[in-house]
């Protein structure tokens, strides 16, 4: 994550689902006068994150159905809510490209791109 955040000058994040949120479970962040506070164990609408439309995007139909019925732990009110529609469609686009973009879905000025990591045991 060092090498990534050295190479492009931006924060790196790697988080994990938790229901119908994510959670971060590992950062190395970049010194910038405006940033989103996010620390270990931060929590958000995995909806409204290309963190969690990427993991949210790599479920099986019934798994997805499971999370987002999950109500969401996060204190962070989103600017955008998806329907189920609008949602069902972007994580399309999600698993069509293999990366997720959002643009302050979450947060006014608030940008962010994730791609899936996988691991050598989880493929």
């Amino acid at each position: 994550m060092e090498r990534l955040v050295a190479r492009t000058h931006e924060s790196t994040s790697v988080a994990q689902l938790d229901g119908s949120d994510i959670v971060y479970v590992a950062r190395v962040a970049v010194p910038k006068i405006i940033a989103l506070a996010v620390s270990i164990g931060t929590r958000f609408p995995a909806a409204q994150t290309s963190l969690g439309k990427v993991l949210l995007a790599g479920l099986e139909p019934e798994e997805l159905d499971r999370a987002l019925a999950e109500p969401s732990r996060s204190a962070a009110l989103p600017r955008h809510r998806f329907d189920r529609a609008e949602l069902d469609a972007a994580l399309q686009e999600v698993r069509a490209r293999g990366w997720s973009l959002t643009d302050q879905e979450l947060a006014a000025g608030i940008r962010s791109v994730a791609a899936p990591c996988a691991t050598a045991t989880a493929g």
